[in-house]
């Protein structure tokens, strides 16, 4: 095979050009990854039920639940857990086990349910997937809280107008809670209790279904959506009615705006801070994400400058996080070890051309002499 391409130079060239266009063209075909991909082998199921305490959604959720999932093949290891308002279990799946098939049976063995409360919310069943973050912005400054994260909101909905941007989130470390204050005094003046004050609020800030009315058009589905969220929704909730008119928990109790208390605080250069994860989905690599977010930057900083007007909020620095900087630098080191290579081989193969050029000289001398 050696002799054959030393006396056929014209096939050793072409080969060697073939070569280089073929590697050429697979370079941007290389898939980018910053961590490998991998699906999780386990079902969340959710329920949603307001008011509810850890021992009646026990009893009334997750014991019917698990009996109606307990059969099907492929699962595992069921978990439950209860706490306050809501039910959950996290379903680990058999090694080898066909995830979509056992997903289809839990979720319609849950839908087929008729004996969970009709207060409860319908049920969530979901696959989870791990989601591939690209970068992250930190937007800091000396504001409240509050308007950090709707600044971060507003960004958030700024970056998904870009066509290759997809899935944002953001990094709130502490939830929203609202708080109510009501003095005994004021209990007493009217009459009330606090369990009294509890379940009117309750009653007051339910979604729940109706039914539905079947109609020659198709289905009218009716659902009751009270569900408040702001403190001055809540103050405009009833809770008398008497000769002088309407008695509102605004009128009796101090209500708040705030978060949950949490030892979770985010800075940046020692400022508080929210942050902006941007993540890729299906066939979306890094590189394009990343420049996609590049180039709405301009348009965030002008944006969030105008609002920073009204909120103190001091400045938007973009900062891209690890998983950013790793996908460039390792795009940069492979691209290095390539044009590295290539050369490597160019300076090996003019070496031993010219080894060859020389030993065929030699020869050829050596001949001469002996001919003599």
């Amino acid at each position: 095979m050696i002799r054959w391409m030393a006396e056929h130079k014209v096939a050793a060239n072409l080969l060697m050009i073939i070569i280089l266009v073929a590697g050429v063209m697979g370079v941007s075909n290389i898939k980018q990854e910053v961590f490998p991909e991998f699906d999780l082998d386990f079902i969340i199921v959710a329920v949603p039920y307001s008011g509810a305490t850890p021992d009646e959604i026990e009893e009334s959720i997750l014991l019917p639940i698990e009996d109606a999932v307990s059969g099907i093949t492929g699962i595992k290891k069921i978990t439950g857990t209860a706490k306050e308002g809501m039910g959950s279990f996290r379903i680990e799946l058999q090694k080898g086990a066909d995830k979509q098939s056992v997903f289809d049976d839990v979720e319609s063995a849950v839908t087929r349910l008729t004996t969970l409360p009709e207060e409860a919310d319908d049920a969530q069943v979901q696959l989870p997937r791990r989601r591939r973050e690209v970068l992250n912005i930190a937007l800091y400054g000396d504001a409240p809280a509050r308007s950090l994260i709707e600044l971060a909101q507003m960004a958030r909905d700024t970056l998904l107008t870009h066509p290759d941007i997809t899935q944002v989130d953001v990094e709130q470390s502490r939830g929203f809670e609202m708080t109510l204050e009501i003095s005994k005094s004021a209990l007493q003046q009217h009459a009330l209790t606090l369990n009294q004050i509890s379940g009117i609020i309750r009653q007051a800030t339910l979604d729940m279904p109706g039914g539905k009315i079947q109609t020659v058009g198709g289905d009218l589905l009716i659902r009751t959506k009270e569900r408040r969220y702001t403190a001055a929704e809540y103050a405009e909730i009833p809770l008398l009615t008497t000769d002088q008119g309407i008695l509102s928990l605004g009128d009796i109790a101090h209500i708040s705006d705030g978060f949950e208390e949490s030892d979770l605080r985010s800075r940046y250069n020692g400022k508080p801070s929210e942050r902006i994860l941007v993540y890729r989905v299906g066939e979306q690599t890094p590189t394009d994400v990343s420049k996609a977010v590049h180039e709405k930057m301009e348009e965030l900083k002008k944006s969030i400058a105008i609002q920073c007007t009204n909120t103190n909020c001091e400045r938007f620095i973009p900062h891209f996080g690890r998983s950013h900087q790793f996908i460039d630098e390792k795009f940069m080191v492979g691209t290095g070890f390539g044009l590295s290579d290539i050369v490597t081989f160019f300076k090996s193969g003019f070496v031993f051309l010219d080894y060859d050029r020389h030993s065929h000289q030699f020869c050829r001398c050596h001949d001469f002499d002996a001919y003599h």
